[in-house]
């Protein structure tokens, strides 16, 4: 390592005059601080250049070495003649290269030294700042200056030999002329160029001060004086203080004997060297400043007048708040918004709590809000300057789209982190605020922070496409494209969607396959369950009853009626008005005689039930007299939760009633909206009748909105069967066909529907409560115990149907509905005529209608054999069976025919599988032969599900104890791990329903709002959903637990919904910076090139005197005297659909369809002649054969004074009563093929 003589004396200097070797022992030292430190004790500046051509530390280190991989290490005892401990010491330099970026210089060198007891002492040391240690005698000055000088000099005279190497003639010329005598003006000239050169080293000495101090003050203490307080007397135990002292503005610091004296003189001599270049002027200063006492603690101090005392942690606090100040003000001083995109990102992050409002809301919410901080703080920024520094409503939009690009980013990068290769595929459609919107979700299986299995979505996009399958198909690859683009390794393992419309899942399935969106080896469908069952009640309801739709007088428009007039009351004068009318009502029908008799005869089941609560009512209210024989409680959770709530009572035992709350309009397409309608109707069946005559009497023109609302309610409320004429008036009284409908629909509810409706809405137990809609292991199992009830239920309406006295104690929705039916008087025989004959055969006809629907929607798919296998993760006696006989057909290539099935009476009972039932039985046997029934085992061998797994798979079955997946106690001595996680990663992962889409569907509409753009309605939506939706639900548990921590009582958890105020701003805080976190991380791996790339492709209150108003009007309305209008009073019975022996459309009547006999027959029945040969009109003139039905059946109508109105000629006929059995058939066989499509 050949060092120069110099050179080592430099090292050995540098080590000893930096006090002590010891000192410099296990630290690295930043070598600008180190220069800083010689510029303390010789006065020199060393930061860059030294004065009089002496080179910089930084030229004498980068020299002084030899580096290799940037490091030299340099044993102290080759170059120091101190004694060492160890032989070992070395001195390390390390340098690097520190690229400026700003102004897009290649970098320079940065170095640190050292002095270790070895190199491995050298690794993980810390640099610490040398001036810390820095000090010096006086006697070393001036031989440390010596040394630089002779140092570099042998620097100059290297360079000095070099450059007269390369110098042109030029520069020799300049050279010669350089000795030549000087004149006095370039003498004076010189002088004054030196004497600028020292004001620049002078200013730049007082810069490098003030750096000093500021940093020292950043660090929060003085660097350590080691200097030695020199005596005053040579007896230095005598002197026992120390006498710090300023004369004539300069310092010293003296140690004296308390007892003695102290000469002026000797206190002028022992003052402190100055740290700058004296002068004049400096002197003047010096002797013209005053002082003042100021306290430091218990120290008292003279400092000068224009200075007051402040402790370097206050000074380095005051720095930072003015710094911060400085920037503050830097924002809102030039004509833009200033603020950089880290720090911006956090406008958009809480913004998207509210999906809609507008830019211009945002804007004006952080204008607001600076304002609101400037006022506080006393900080003066004016109009137009917050005006500049606000953003712009661009900048606030495109922000939202950067900032969902960059969560979008953040969860996939979480995808790749948590090694997640398998999730499934929810989508769905719909139209919002005049926007198409085509919502897809993943769905992946997780193990949360706690260990528990759950289930976690990530919204893709919400982008809008066409409505082929073929254009929805190619949106799902281009949105499923970016996701693999991110995480290269996953694969869709399934997709569930709607079973209907144009992107019905069963219709996209194998095109998606083939654009391997859907894996093709794991790929599976879900139909939606919600979806499904809805259209299986859907259809029923309809081919029985009929469907909603102006001018039909059936069950469903019935219900949109009565909730109409409602909304309208609400929609006038709010819940105010509503609940006044709804209260003024009740009490009408409590006292008017008139009133109850109108009730009474017009709907005796409801009259009688009303009057029955009542009695009940008062005898609560007197049972409260005696609180220890009240027996009773509130109505049960669910019961609470489900439907609409009906009104309440604001005093105990009576009092003013509300009118019922969280009533929703009813439609099918719209889920649990038509049977809460129905519940609420058949309840206030009285309350709504009357709340429609008395708005029917306050309209004085019979054409208003609310006069036909209010008089298409009352017309169908007055429906009843036609009675026979040899009946005696008013006997057998009975009641309204629709409200009879309503019991029906209510009883099939509860008795079936709503039990399995409610577990398709449920979480799977074993998933937590993220996992709604993920019950797809368990619905197998659902299915089959569906069908069996369906089969009960449906054996009871035929035996009803037939005659037979059936018990029917245990199903009382039931017996209500069969209690109304028997006391409607039969009607000729005829179901048509919607006498006692239609009301027996509607239960038949309504489960007829279910079965086929059942079959189609949901049977189809439970049963299927991509989805049966997902039983295995059910109940362990059930799984090992299943697995039983699977591994017989496909390990053992046997028939399932001589496979030895459980015995007959081997059943499994299981808990808390349905809302009304504590638990349910099911037959082994009987379920493996259902669930298998149609089963292609070869396709089953083939699944990977399966094929992958066999050896575990194949363990199971064998297991003497069944196996739970769940439970790891019964596992024994095998690891089923690997099964456990396939559930958990496909079975589960597979939504069972799209409730979750179609919640991401309505946050896209309001997305959309205030006009909107697609791109900027689809970024809002998705990041909604990837910020917020995701700190919801774990806000929700966390607060949840910590409930569960206080109490056991199940509904205060329920209760808890969402957190708010303090709780939530923290939260969210936490939450966001946990995002904020990943998003630095991909970004870094990107360039701003690639982000904008990536960017650019992901890119009614009514006033005071109106309320009074309609008060005043209602008033007078409900006090009117009682009329029946005439529109109260058209409908003359229900409407009769096809599937009831209503009307066959004479269009469907086809060649096609082989209608030739049915054609014929009908003819004949009908006593039709026909002016030719059937057979040569059946051949020749088909046409004119159906104008001869159509003109029968305007005649038949004509003379039974059915015909109507809107059939003015026989032409304008369209369908047709059949009066033959086969063309009954006919449209028995339509009305079922119509039922089960889609």
């Amino acid at each position: 390592m050949g060092f120069v003589p110099a050179r080592r004396e430099f090292v050995r200097m540098l080590g000893t005059h930096l006090r002590r070797r010891d000192s410099l022992m296990g630290h690295r030292f930043r070598v600008d601080d180190v220069a800083l430190a010689l510029r303390l004790m010789t006065g020199y500046d060393h930061s860059d250049t030294m004065k009089d051509g002496i080179a910089s530390l930084e030229d004498l280190i980068s020299k002084s070495f030899k580096y290799q991989k940037d490091k030299a290490v340099v044993p102290l005892a080759n170059l120091l003649d101190l004694p060492t401990k160890s032989k070992d010491d070395v001195l390390i330099v390390e340098r690097e290269r520190v690229v400026n970026i700003h102004d897009g210089r290649g970098g320079e060198w940065k170095y640190t030294i050292g002095v270790f007891a070895d190199t491995d002492a050298a690794e993980g040391s810390e640099v610490s700042p040398a001036y810390k240690v820095a000090g010096c005698s006086d006697s070393f000055r001036g031989d440390f200056v010596q040394l630089l000088e002779k140092m570099a000099a042998q620097f100059s005279k290297k360079r000095q030999t070099r450059d007269d190497g390369q110098q042109s003639g030029a520069k020799k010329k300049a050279r010669k002329k350089s000795v030549t005598p000087q004149t006095p003006q370039e003498e004076l000239d010189e002088a004054h160029r030196l004497a600028a050169d020292a004001a620049m080293s002078l200013k730049k000495a007082l810069a490098a001060i003030e750096t000093a101090e500021k940093r020292l003050g950043d660090d929060g203490d003085k660097a350590e004086c080691t200097k030695e307080i020199p005596s005053y007397e040579k007896n230095q135990e005598e002197c026992t203080s120390v006498l710090n002292y300023i004369i004539d503005g300069r310092a010293g610091t003296l140690r004296v004997n308390p007892q003695s004296f102290v000469c002026v003189q000797d206190l002028i001599n022992c003052r402190e060297e100055l740290l700058y270049q004296d002068s004049d002027e400096m002197e003047k200063e010096r002797h013209g400043t005053r002082f003042h006492m100021e306290t430091a603690g218990a120290v008292q101090v003279m400092v000068p007048n224009r200075f007051t005392l402040v402790p370097t942690h206050h000074l380095s606090r005051y720095k930072k708040n003015s710094e911060m100040i400085k920037r503050l003000r830097k924002l809102f001083n030039g004509q833009r918004c200033k603020i950089k995109w880290p720090s911006f990102r956090f406008v958009p992050a809480y913004a998207l709590h509210s999906l809609g409002v507008s830019m211009e809301g945002v804007q004006m919410i952080l204008a607001a809000s600076w304002r609101c901080l400037f006022s506080e703080m006393g900080f003066t920024v004016s109009n137009g300057d917050l005006g500049r520094g606000c953003p712009s409503q661009e900048m606030i939009r495109v922000a939202f789209i950067k900032f969902s690009a960059e969560c979008f980013l953040a969860r996939c990068q979480q995808l790749v982190d948590n090694s997640i290769h398998q999730a499934a595929l929810l989508q769905d459609a719909g139209h919002k605020n005049n926007l198409d919107h085509h919502c897809k979700v993943l769905v992946y299986a997780v193990v949360d922070d706690k260990g528990r299995k759950t289930i976690e979505r990530f919204c893709i996009d919400v982008d809008p496409c066409g409505g082929t399958a073929e254009e929805i198909c190619q949106a799902l690859k281009r949105s499923i494209d970016r996701v693999k683009t991110r995480v290269p390794d996953l694969k869709i393992i399934g997709i569930t969607g709607d079973s209907g419309g144009g992107g019905k899942v069963q219709g996209l399935f194998d095109r998606l396959v083939e654009l391997d969106v859907i894996d093709k080896e794991w790929g599976r469908f879900v139909r939606c369950l919600l979806h499904a069952l809805n259209k299986c009640i859907e259809n029923a309801s309809k081919f029985t009853f009929g469907e909603q739709g102006l001018g039909n007088v059936c069950a469903a428009q019935l219900l949109y009626n009565a909730v109409t007039l409602f909304k309208k009351v609400k929609k006038v004068g709010g819940l105010e008005l509503l609940d006044i009318q709804f209260n003024q009502v009740i009490e009408k029908l409590n006292d008017d005689e008139d009133w109850r008799l109108e009730a009474e005869t017009s709907s005796p089941s409801a009259f009688a039930e009303r009057a029955a609560n009542r009695a009940a009512s008062r005898a609560a209210s007197l049972d409260d007299l005696d609180a220890g024989d009240f027996e009773g409680g509130a109505r049960p959770l669910e019961e609470q939760n489900g439907g609409a709530d009906t009104g309440s009572s604001s005093a105990p035992g009576g009092g003013e009633k509300k009118a019922p709350r969280g009533v929703q309009m009813p439609n099918w397409m719209r889920w649990n909206s038509m049977l809460p309608a129905a519940r609420l109707v058949l309840e206030l069946w009285l309350e709504f009748r009357f709340l429609a005559v008395a708005n029917r009497q306050s309209q004085k023109n019979g054409n208003s909105y609310m006069s036909q609302v209010s008089d298409s309610l009352l017309a169908a409320m007055n429906v009843k069967a036609p009675r026979a004429v040899s009946d005696v008036e008013g006997a057998d009284n009975y009641d309204p066909s629709i409200y009879i409908q309503l019991l029906l629909l209510v009883a099939f509810a509860d008795e079936l529907f709503d039990d399995f409706f409610h577990e398709a809405m449920a979480p799977d137990p074993e998933y937590g409560a993220a996992s709604h809609g993920q019950t797809s292991r368990r619905w197998s199992v659902f299915t089959f115990l569906l069908k069996k009830n369906l089969d009960e239920l449906q054996k009871i309406v035929e035996r009803k149907k037939d005659g037979h006295v059936v018990n029917l104690e245990d199903r009382p929705s039931l017996a209500r509905y069969y209690k109304a039916a028997e006391r409607v008087p039969p009607c000729g025989g005829r179901v048509a005529n919607g006498g006692r004959e239609y009301f027996m055969e509607a239960p038949v006809t309504f489960i007829r209608y279910f079965r086929l629907s059942f079959k189609e929607h949901v049977e189809s798919v439970w049963t299927s054999d991509r989805i049966l296998v997902f039983a295995i993760g059910d109940h362990p006696i059930l799984a090992q069976w299943l697995l039983k006989l699977l591994h017989h057909v496909i390990d053992s290539l046997e028939t399932v025919e001589n496979f030895a099935y459980p015995p007959p009476d081997l059943t499994v009972n299981l808990k808390y599988r349905l809302r009304s039932k504590q638990e349910v039985e099911v037959n082994v046997r009987e379920f493996l032969e259902y669930l298998t029934a149609n089963a292609d085992f070869k396709a089953i061998a083939s699944d990977p599900f399966i094929s992958e797994n066999t050896e575990l798979l194949w363990k199971m079955a064998s297991a003497s104890d069944p196996v739970d997946l769940h439970d790891k106690s019964t596992w024994g001595a095998e690891d089923y791990s690997p099964v456990a996680k396939l559930i958990h990663r496909v079975a589960v992962a597979v939504s069972s329903q799209g409730q979750m889409i179609e919640n991401y569907v309505q946050a896209a509409g309001r997305a959309s709002r205030n006009n909107r753009g697609e791109t900027t309605s689809s970024a809002l939506a998705v990041g909604n959903s990837l910020v917020i939706r995701s700190y919801n639900a774990k806000s929700r548990e966390e607060k949840r637990d910590k409930v569960r921590e206080k109490t056991d009582d199940d509904a205060a958890v329920q209760k808890v919904r969402r957190v708010k105020d303090q709780e939530r701003i923290e939260g969210f805080g936490n939450h966001l910076d946990g995002i904020l976190e990943c998003i630095g991380i991909v970004r870094d791996g990107m360039t701003i090139t690639d982000f904008n790339d990536f960017v650019a492709d992901y890119s009614s209150k009514i006033s005071k005197n109106e309320l009074e108003a309609e008060k005043n009007r209602f008033d007078e309305g409900i006090n009117k005297r009682r009329r029946v209008t005439a529109k109260e009073s058209l409908a003359a019975n229900v409407t009769i659909t096809a599937a009831m022996g209503g009307k066959f459309p004479i269009a469907k009547i086809t060649k096609s369809r082989n209608h030739k006999d049915h054609m014929q027959s009908e003819i004949s029945a009908r006593g039709i002649s026909l002016p030719k040969e059937f057979e040569e009109m059946y051949d020749r003139e088909w046409d004119d054969l159906k104008n001869l039905l159509r003109l029968h059946e305007f005649s038949r109508l004509e003379a039974a004074g059915q015909k109507p109105e809107k059939i003015v000629k026989w032409s304008q006929v369209n369908e047709i009563v059949p009066q033959s059995e086969l063309m009954q058939e006919a449209m028995d066989t339509y009305m079922e093929e119509e039922a089960t499509k889609s």
